[in-house]
């Protein structure tokens, strides 16, 4: 069946906010208004802390979330997701305004249709002829969304759930609208996820004219040097649900002011995708002794990571009857993968079974994002055949 105009005027009205993290507030509670008529309970619980998203200015910004729930039976079946955004990049360069709800041929254009506007709709649009029929002592929908996914996730999924906790919920099964969908829509259930950590590296030398090199010490060839080694080095070669560990260089910085001085300073940054052969602290120390060594000499090496790797589902009967669900309406049968990015999974899976299913994430964050109306229906069909067969294995 096909989403119908009452979501698709949904859609229109949340793809129309320009919700850039840690902004969104407007969607959640256009979504808030919508639920509460089809009669579940709505709470928008707003997180308050200083200098999110790494703000300079010493303020307040407040991060809107959104817990909704329709029912009081002990197995809470929960979708997770947020309606923030990132930046749009040159909007000159986009086929139509970002913010407007445009269909083109079939194709809806915007920043977030994708991740994961689309999503949201089309699950609520999936659940709204479960609402009538569930026992309602046994069965709880809940739909959790945030505004703090894309940025520094501090203040979204991550203190919502102990907030929910502590009020008595909990969580007895999760799906996730992340787009994990890598060639079509329903091809990949995401079971866990790779690790993420970035590194910086500081190396410092000595300015001079580049006439007379050898009173100086150019920072930028060491720097070059280590870069070499890392892009090169051989972490693993992945596993059944992990590919191989994958190193991407992110921002390279080096200027002098002019072309015939060495530069006294030379940056470099990098992420590693890995799996479940690391953590983030072993890999901090393969960089600084095997691929830095003692032979490049280096200011200063730092890392963050924004979560280790994880597998937060078992593979078993049940989870094969969700892979069936998808087969039965897309007539491909899923892989069971930890492709994709980090998501709100990596906080979701300490309280409860999580899985990720979603639009396709190919044009995810890129200028011009959009998805076709086909696989927008083809979502709401496949979550909700999931929903069907989570209710008949899990109750």
């Amino acid at each position: 069946m096909s989403i119908s105009l009452k979501y698709m005027s949904l859609l229109k009205d949340i793809m129309e906010d320009n919700s850039i993290t840690p902004n969104g507030k407007k969607s959640l509670y256009i979504i808030c208004s919508f639920l509460e008529k089809l009669g579940f309970i709505c709470q928008i619980i707003p997180f308050n802390d200083i200098n999110h998203n790494n703000n300079s200015s010493n303020t307040h910004t407040e991060v809107y979330n959104l817990y909704a729930k329709y029912g009081k039976g002990s197995f809470n079946l929960c979708f997770a997701g947020h309606v923030d955004v990132v930046p749009t990049g040159d909007i000159q360069k986009w086929k139509f305004n970002p913010f407007n709800f445009t269909i083109d041929k079939n194709i809806l254009y915007g920043r977030g249709i994708v991740d994961m506007k689309g999503a949201i709709v089309s699950y609520i649009s999936a659940i709204e002829e479960f609402l009538p029929v569930i026992d309602q002592q046994k069965m709880t929908f809940s739909i959790m969304l945030t505004t703090d996914e894309e940025g520094i996730a501090e203040n979204g999924i991550k203190k919502l759930l102990p907030y929910l906790k502590n009020q008595g919920e909990n969580l007895s099964f999760c799906l996730v609208g992340e787009p994990v969908s890598k060639n079509s829509v329903g091809d990949i259930i995401k079971i866990g996820s790779r690790g993420s950590a970035t590194f910086k590296i500081t190396v410092r030398g000595t300015q001079g004219h580049v006439a007379y090199h050898e009173y100086n010490d150019n920072p930028a060839k060491r720097i070059i040097r280590i870069l070499n080694r890392a892009v090169l080095y051989k972490f693993d070669n992945g596993d059944q649900y992990f590919s191989p560990s994958n190193l991407e260089i992110t921002t390279m910085k080096c200027d002098s002011g002019a072309e015939n001085i060495v530069p006294e300073v030379a940056f470099a940054q990098f992420n590693i995708r890995y799996g479940n052969k690391y953590t983030a602290e072993i890999l901090f120390s393969i960089i600084e002794k095997e691929i830095i060594g003692e032979d490049i000499k280096f200011t200063n090496l730092e890392y963050h990571s924004s979560g280790d790797s994880f597998i937060s589902t078992q593979i078993d009967d049940n989870l094969k009857s969700v892979a069936n669900a998808i087969f039965q309406v897309s007539n491909i049968f899923p892989e069971f993968s930890t492709y994709g990015g980090t998501s709100d999974a990596r906080f979701i899976k300490e309280y409860c079974p999580v899985i990720e299913i979603g639009l396709l994430g190919s044009t995810a964050h890129q200028i011009n994002e959009n998805c076709s109306i086909d696989d927008l229906n083809l979502l709401k069909n496949i979550y909700n055949n999931v929903i069907s067969t989570i209710i008949k294995k899990y109750l």
